[in-house]
């Protein structure tokens, strides 16, 4: 029975060894990290604020896709401004006020230092359907 025990014990080690292993999509290998270590914050996009989900939209740079950060984006009907709302630290923006769905908005970003075009799309519902907004740094 000892035998056993001594045989079947490292077995079952090498067993969990391959268990913390995971292929990527590119096939490679990469061991898992302990569960109880304390892990870097993750960023998830918020995507509660508008629409029913989908990815925020993006303030960048036009020639390099760098997001800018503390960029307003202000979103009209065509009369008024409805709401606006700042990029933030990763360029995302969405409006906490809900737009109206099926509505044509443009969207106009503004910041010191950088020009951008007014942008114009159709309000689906979703954040995935504002508009990425490219800025170009004067």
């Amino acid at each position: 029975m000892r035998k056993l025990i001594l045989l079947i014990v490292p077995i079952l080690f090498l067993l969990a060894a391959c268990n913390n292993e995971t292929k990527t999509d590119a096939g490679a290998s990469e061991t898992k990290k302990d569960s109880t270590a304390t892990a870097p914050p993750v960023t998830k996009k918020d995507t509660s604020n508008t629409g029913t989900g989908g990815s925020p939209a993006q303030v960048f740079v036009d020639a390099t896709g760098v997001p800018i950060s503390g960029t307003t984006v202000t979103a009209s009907d065509g009369k008024n401004s409805i709401v606006s709302d700042t990029s933030d630290v990763h360029g995302n923006y969405t409006f906490k006020t809900p737009l109206v769905k099926s509505t044509q908005y443009t969207f106009t970003p503004k910041k010191t230092g950088y020009t951008g075009a007014v942008q114009s799309a159709t309000y689906d519902g979703t954040n995935s359907s504002l508009p990425p907004v490219p800025m170009t740094k004067q």
